[in-house]
Parts: structure tokens; C-alpha cells; sequence
């Protein structure tokens, strides 16, 4: 996108920020989040990002306990 607007390292800058902008101000607050996927589609179509979620902890254990059991 940068490149089809001819706007180097600051309008690379300005995309990036625009695709995270609400994402900036919700993840520090979410410790539930684990990753955020930027795909093509997001910057090309305006998708919203992948937002992967970590696992509860007492799932995790659970899962573990069923698997050896």
C-alpha cells in the first residue's frame, strides 16, 4: 500500500498505525490477548485483524490431564 501511494518509511508508518489505532488502546488492557495477525487483507480491504486469544490456564490443565489420562 505504501509503495502504491509512493510514501516510503513515514506513510508505511501512517498505514500501520491507522490498521492498529483501536488496537493500541484495547490490548494493553486485555490480558487475555495473546496475538494480533496483520494479514494483506486487513491493509488492502480494510478486514479487521486477526485477534488470537490466549487459552485459560485451567483449560490448558485440563486438556493436559484428559490427554494423559
Amino acid at each position: 500500500e505504501a509503495i502504491k501511494r509512493e510514501a516510503g518509511a513515514r506513510g508505511l508508518r501512517s498505514i500501520v498505525e491507522k490498521i492498529m489505532m483501536d488496537l493500541m488502546y484495547d490490548i494493553p488492557g486485555s490480558e487475555d490477548i495473546d496475538q494480533v495477525v496483520i494479514t494483506p487483507q486487513v491493509i488492502e480491504t480494510g478486514e479487521q485483524p486477526v485477534v488470537i486469544y490466549k487459552k485459560d490456564e485451567k483449560k490448558k490443565d485440563k486438556e493436559k490431564k484428559e490427554k494423559f489420562a
